[in-house]
């Protein structure tokens, strides 16, 4: 037995955090201008992996502000 196999953790989702069931409002329309997705198929990746993270961030505590207004 290697190093650690006496933790009682077993398999790859050791270690895993349960997330709340997300809810997706179909209702909502997003119109992205074709410039823009032109210029996101245009990026470098790390760039665009950047951006999402970011916007991804954003969108996180955008919905926790929403959430709690209701």
């Amino acid at each position: 037995m290697g190093a650690g196999s006496e933790s009682g953790v077993k398999g790859p989702e050791a270690g895993l955090i349960e997330l709340p069931k997300t809810t997706v409002r179909k209702d909502i329309e997003i119109n992205v201008p074709e410039s823009l997705i032109n210029s996101i198929d245009n990026m470098e990746p790390n760039a665009l992996v950047k951006a999402m993270v970011e916007f991804s961030s954003k969108t996180l505590i955008l919905s926790r502000c929403v959430g709690s207004l209701y």
